[in-house]
């Protein structure tokens, strides 16, 4: 097959479509709309494809069997000339605009069930990749010459889990291996970070991590064991205290309007923001997710209380040395001050 960069050209189309929240999924659609005038047969991938076949809805006459699920990609053999199936295919690591970061996937899918998490039918259980193969294509782009290091995956913090592992064991072997780089970590449950803070705080100056991704989601305990999250605000403190004593750069992600927080819970999350020394972040308003236990969950917080709180944070935010860069309906984006 050509990969043509006009979609008027192409004879398939393979539209990748998140659903991480309302937003993204409306999103989506919008994206989507733009192409169904076109000759082109569509196909339906990732997380727009699940959400639409979990509610028994089709867009436009794309037909059933061009909606793909997560980890279903090889369905897409049957619709394309091969010599190699796709299960059969080696990773890509690199994107093709060629920057310097080499991509590793470390695993794909999640051990944990967060009440508020609508990703989890999507990605379904945790599959880590086997640890050797990890290091193997880490030792692969450091040969190529790539500088940078990143740890893909659904949860890199739960990696090994489902193979008697744990995230120790993948970061002392980064930790062995003799190339100068720097490493960035993205999607890691904090829970995973702080039950091995003690083991991995050791290995951090050979690591040489650059960036590190904390969803830590609320600073109000009540509300994090309402999340089912499995650590403390305290937990969190500890684990940015020790991230901020070896240098590395922070970026946050939490909730505001999950149900039953009070304005006091808020404060406690805006404190926790505040004091964590991140360089950026994203402040989410909550969302009802289909099937979630969150979506059960009761007081709610309203629409109109959420756009208050996400007014008080942005009001708020700048006492800790904190701005806010943008701001979508569903979230805020903060930066630390220039």
């Amino acid at each position: 097959h050509e990969v043509v960069a006009d979609p008027k050209r192409a004879e398939r189309i393979l539209f990748f479509g998140c659903a991480f929240n309302d937003y993204t999924e409306t999103c989506a659609r919008e994206a989507l709309s733009r192409y169904l005038g076109l000759a082109a047969d569509i196909f339906i991938l990732e997380g727009l494809a699940d959400a639409l076949l979990d509610k028994g809805e089709r867009i436009g006459e794309i037909p059933e069997d061009h909606m793909i699920r997560n980890r279903d990609f090889h369905k897409l053999d049957q619709f394309f000339k091969k010599h190699i199936a796709l299960e059969q295919m080696s990773a890509s690591h690199a994107p093709l605009d060629g920057p310097e970061h080499f991509f590793v996937q470390v695993g794909a899918g999640c051990i944990d069930n967060c009440s508020y998490c609508g990703d989890k039918r999507i990605v379904k259980d945790l599959k880590s990749k086997p640890l050797e193969a990890c290091l193997s294509e880490i030792k692969q782009g450091l040969a190529q010459g790539f500088q940078t290091i990143e740890l893909l995956g659904d949860d890199v913090g739960a990696y090994g889990i489902d193979l008697g592992l744990t995230i120790v064991d993948l970061l002392q072997g980064i930790a062995r291996l003799p190339n100068a780089f720097t490493l960035n970590m993205q999607e890691v449950n904090a829970k995973y970070l702080i039950r091995h803070l003690c083991e991995i705080e050791p290995l951090l100056p050979d690591l040489n991590i650059q960036n590190i991704v904390v969803a830590f989601q609320s600073g109000s305990d009540q509300i994090l064991e309402r999340m089912q999250r499995g650590y403390t605000s305290a937990g969190v403190t500890a684990l940015l205290k020790v991230l901020e004593r070896h240098n590395i750069n922070r970026r946050f992600h939490a909730i505001a309007g999950f149900p039953g927080e009070t304005q006091d819970d808020f404060d406690a999350t805006l404190k926790l923001i505040g004091q964590g020394g991140f360089q950026s972040g994203s402040l989410f308003k909550y969302q009802d997710r289909p099937g979630t236990l969150a979506s059960m969950l009761q007081p709610k917080v309203s629409e109109e209380q959420k756009e208050l709180r996400l007014d008080y944070a942005e009001k708020t935010l700048p006492g800790f040395g904190l701005r806010v860069s943008g701001r979508q309906s569903d979230k805020l984006m903060v930066e630390g001050q220039k």
